[in-house]
């Protein structure tokens, strides 16, 4: 069995019910369902929120609802928890063949190939999680007091960017997959050995502002045109 899995609060500090927000004319809870959907790969889609409203978008849209109690719905509340404890509540068995994929609203150039990609890496036994990330080439710096000091290269042998050795990659929150007994045993979504699947720049926006959302929006309207 394969599960998708999806949280979405009604609140949000940094974009106000960003979840329900339209994005292209459809809410970005509802896009969510659909791309899963699209996807092919799960037996069932179950969209986990403390919210009417998205809920019944959710049922609509054709995803399960699990309604979450209100110490993991808060703004400081981790994810991994919540999906620890919708396991329980819904008596899934963690059995060493079901997988979940942990799918993001806030992802909405996540495409269907990406979700099929990143399932597939652990489904084949080839890791026990995964994840997508995208490929980053940003001088990183970091404070201390007053005082900065970069932590991934040395401003003294810098080079030109596009001939610096990176090897650095971020998370881009589009989709991770791993096996439930596996999260269930080490409380953490990505364990044991953790594979990738890259995505381009261009796709890993994950909103959480409103300027966010409308560059997010712009690229795929670009993209829509063809």
């Amino acid at each position: 069995m394969t599960i998708a899995f999806i949280p979405a609060r009604g609140g949000s500090k940094g974009l106000p019910r960003k979840n329900v927000r339209l994005f292209l004319g459809e809410p970005l809870v509802e896009r969510a369902v659909r791309i899963a959907a699209e996807s092919g790969v799960f037996n069932r889609i179950i969209v986990n929120t403390d919210d009417e409203e998205i809920a019944s978008i959710a049922v609509k849209a054709g995803a399960e609802v699990l309604r979450r109690p209100e110490d993991l719905g808060t703004d400081v509340a981790e994810v991994d928890p919540l999906i620890m404890w919708s396991i329980k509540e819904l008596g899934i068995s963690a059995d060493e063949m079901t997988i979940m994929a942990l799918l993001y609203c806030t992802a909405p150039l996540r495409e269907s190939r990406d979700i099929k990609a990143t399932v597939k890496l652990v489904e084949d036994g080839l890791f026990d999680s995964a994840l997508t990330l995208v490929e980053t080439s940003d001088y990183l710096w970091e404070r201390n007091g007053d005082l900065f000091r970069p932590t991934n290269y040395d401003p003294r042998t810098r080079a030109a960017r596009q001939h610096e050795r990176w090897n650095q990659y971020k998370e881009n929150k589009a989709v991770y997959a791993f096996r439930l007994r596996d999260i269930m045993s080490s409380g953490c979504r990505l364990s044991g050995r953790i594979g990738a699947v890259t995505m381009d720049l261009d796709r890993s926006i994950d909103i959480d502002t409103i300027e966010e959302f409308q560059i997010a929006e712009a690229i795929a309207k670009i993209k829509a045109q063809g």
